[in-house]
């Protein structure tokens, strides 16, 4: 085994780059790390290191046995900072899918030897950071992999895994040698410092927690999380995708086999709190209140480290956008965004993220002012891997344009401006019958009609820009339109709308669940982070960007639902000939139409994502808007010159949009 990073594998499948340093055992010092080059440095020894299994209260009995649940929490920490009594901070990633899907791209699952110790930990975390002097800790939420307790999704059973685990880390309760028994383990190595990492599911742990305000946790590090399952099946607006799970789905079915059995009272009790009596899909109940993690993020202290895809239509940026901008403005903030889908940064960035993450974890869990706080706090990908820096988050310049339609001699296609809209009506199918690549080509008329002649959506365009103009924030869009037929409250009424770069471009292929990065299997290099064992190599298949060029971009979308216009606590009926005003927040963006392009906006009924509707929409332009946060830029409301300037959008990756609908899950 070698101690430090750097190291050459064989794996038949070509080359592989291994990054890191010479092996070497720490001397005696004040601090339990040492540095190189301004990081922490890998000093101790991999193959030596603790692994030890704890499990954790959470004052909390929901499987109804009569014993307090315990959370299973595997830790690997190195062996030489305890024996000369030196404290280690701690990264930590709780997640309900250590003993289902896996984590990472490789789907990585804990695995353990006969007695029940701990062999692969899963992620690159222990084999990188445990020589460095951090402790790695992977928590099994409640009701899944080893913990007892129900499962919840994202509610307060989930947050409870998390604090009452950093709660132990602080030596404020007890912890123990095994599931059931009263043996205690105390955690008399940590320092109490803890630092919350993971992706989507553990994302939403990590903020949960955050938000809960525990003492001990200095960051967190959110990476395409969920900030609320609301958000999550029905876009805050009550527009539901129906092949995404509601919370007791979710909970129900990644919970252990040997605690589901026990949990179908508590799973039962969480489907009423859901769908209180006179529920209708959508409405946003008590219940969904607790999978809400948004309104807490005014509680966060710990310092914020953001990645998100912008072409990640499985958990949204809507999700990051949300839950960032009600984040206290004291707060220490950085942010990565970049063209992918669902995709973690190790598999889109991989050495410049993890320098990035190891200099992170340095300053908030051990305090070493290495400068990371005074760098640009926000990075975007604009081409594949192509990034640029800016020095604030939020621009302090963006301001809030309202754009309205303008009318051209061509039906269901306009231009876009700062003037007044006209005071006119368009009639458009409610259902399109058509997915996000068929909305957003506007191509000659006949395109934007249906197999039966009628029109089925509208698109609107500034005249090309004189100059770049910054789209940094969360778009809205306000949208009347009067419906021709009846729509029971049981049934859907969705209204679709996308932000749309027209103009030539190179982009990352997607937006899918894994969009923008080769298949697993098709690389020829591997790439190895860390030390490593015979049962944890640290591994992993290298990724690259997959591009393609395009003559228009969707860069932002959204739905809204005209039973939950007026109330999105309680849907209603929809009745023929009515006015409905439904205001949909589309995707958080940070996008530069460039001096050339068009900036567009589709608006339709239904799609292949939010499916329903019923008849027609009529579609008041007087009473129909986009809120856009834009830097910079001239917008004109030219009117295109004929039916086709604006070009067909690429069908990217020759997929239908949004191919996350035929996923299970939010990864």
């Amino acid at each position: 085994m070698i101690n430090g990073a750097l190291r050459a594998v064989s794996t038949g499948m070509g080359a592989v780059v291994v990054l890191g340093l010479a092996p070497g055992v720490a001397a005696a010092s004040p601090v339990p790390y040492q540095l190189n080059g301004g990081m922490t440095a890998p000093i101790y020894s991999y193959s030596d290191a603790i692994r030890e299994s704890v499990w954790v209260p959470i004052g909390r009995d929901d499987d109804r046995d009569g014993r307090t649940d315990r959370v299973a929490v595997d830790i690997v920490r190195p062996h030489e900072p305890s024996t000369r009594s030196q404290k280690i901070p701690i990264i930590m990633d709780t997640s309900g899918y250590y003993g289902n899907l896996g984590r990472g791209r490789e789907s990585q699952l804990k695995t353990y030897d006969s007695h029940g110790n701990m062999l692969l930990s899963p992620l690159y975390y222990d084999n990188y950071f445990v020589p460095r002097g951090y402790a790695v800790a992977q928590v099994d939420m409640a009701g899944t992999n080893r913990s007892t307790g129900c499962n919840d999704n994202n509610g307060p059973n989930n947050t409870a895994s998390s604090t009452a685990v950093i709660d132990w880390l602080n030596g404020r309760t007890k912890g123990y040698a095994s599931v059931d028994g009263d043996i205690e383990r105390t955690a008399e190595w940590s320092s109490g410092a803890v630092g919350m990492i993971g992706k989507s599911w553990d994302g939403a742990a990590a903020i949960r927690a955050a938000g809960s305000g525990v003492e001990g946790l200095k960051t967190v590090v959110p990476i395409a999380a969920v900030s609320s399952q609301y958000t999550w099946t029905y876009e805050n607006t009550g527009a539901h995708q129906p092949r995404k799970r509601t919370p007791y789905e979710y909970a129900r079915d990644f919970s252990s086999p040997a605690q589901l059995p026990k949990c179908r009272e508590f799973l039962a009790d969480l489907k009423r709190r859901i769908e209180p009596p006179g529920y209708v899909s959508g409405d946003y109940s008590p219940g969904w209140a607790e999978q809400d993690a948004n309104p807490t993020a005014k509680n966060v202290r710990a310092s914020v480290f953001i990645v998100h895809g912008q072409a990640d239509w499985n958990v949204t940026p809507l999700h990051y956008g949300t839950w960032f901008d009600q984040l206290p403005a004291d707060v220490p903030k950085k942010m990565w965004l970049s063209q992918a889908g669902h995709v973690d940064p190790f598999d889109f960035r991989r050495a410049e993220w993890v320098t990035t993450l190891n200099r992170w974890f340095d300053r908030y869990l051990y305090d070493i002012d290495n400068g990371i706080d005074n760098e640009p706090a926000l990075s975007v990908e604009q081409a594949p891997d192509r990034w640029a820096d800016y020095a604030a988050i939020r621009d302090p310049r963006v301001q809030t344009r309202i754009l309205s339609p303008t009318l051209s001699e061509t039906p269901g296609i306009g231009g876009l401006g700062e003037n007044s809209a006209p005071q006119e009506s368009v009639t458009i199918e409610a259902a399109s019958g058509s997915g996000l690549v068929g909305l957003a080509k506007p191509g000659p008329e006949t395109e934007l009609k249906n197999e039966n002649g009628q029109l089925n959506r509208l698109v609107y365009a500034t005249g090309k820009l004189t100059s770049d103009l910054r789209v940094s924030g969360t778009p809205s869009v306000t949208v009347t339109v009067r419906p021709s037929k009846d729509i029971a409250k049981e049934d859907a009424a969705p209204v679709s709308a996308y932000l749309v770069d027209y103009g030539p471009a190179t982009i990352r292929t997607g937006p899918t669940n894994a969009g923008g990065i080769n298949e697993l299997g098709s690389s020829t290099t591997t790439s190895c982070w860390g030390a490593y064992t015979s049962y944890d190599t640290g591994c992993f298949e290298d990724a690259t960007a997959t591009s393609q060029d395009t003559d228009a971009t969707v860069f932002s979308g959204g739905h809204g639902d005209l039973r939950h216009a007026n109330d999105r606590t309680k849907g209603g009926t929809v009745k023929a000939g009515e006015t409905y005003t439904v205001n949909i927040p589309l995707y958080t963006v940070d996008h530069i139409v460039p001096a050339g392009h068009r900036l567009g906006i589709v608006i339709a009924g239904s799609d292949d994502d939010v499916p329903g509707g019923a008849g027609r929409y009529t579609v008041s332009l007087g009473q129909t808007s986009l809120r856009v946060p834009i830097v910079g830029g001239q917008v004109n409301a030219e009117a295109p010159a004929n039916t086709a300037v604006v070009a067909r959008v690429a069908q990217r990756d020759g997929v239908q949009p949004r191919q996350l609908l035929d996923l299970p899950v939010a990864r």
